[in-house]
């Protein structure tokens, strides 16, 4: 059985958010972006080796993993894995 990616409404919100707000600083920044999350969402074993608890709250069941300058936000049930957000780094720090 293959494993399934589901992108939230939220976090797709967030990710197309964050490709304007690059876009409009750099496009080339925006690109880099979007090939990273492309990337995470083609490969769960990327997701697998390269996620790890958040640091902030590792008691919850979710993951992340960096890109670039953004935290990619995603849990694992079963055989499906949910993308939940994208923060950019500063911002989350902020909080």
């Amino acid at each position: 059985m293959s494993t399934e990616t589901y992108v939230t409404e939220g976090a797709r919100g967030q990710l197309r958010a964050a490709l304007l707000a690059a876009a409009r600083r750099d496009p080339n920044e925006a690109r880099e972006l979007l090939k990273g999350v492309e990337e995470a969402l083609r490969s769960t074993d990327l997701l697998d080796t390269e996620g790890h608890p958040l640091a902030d709250f590792p008691q919850l069941p979710f993951r992340e993993i960096r890109i670039g300058e953004h935290r990619l936000f995603f849990r694992c049930e079963q055989k499906t894995v949910w993308i939940t957000g994208l923060w950019k780094a500063a911002d989350w720090e902020r909080l």
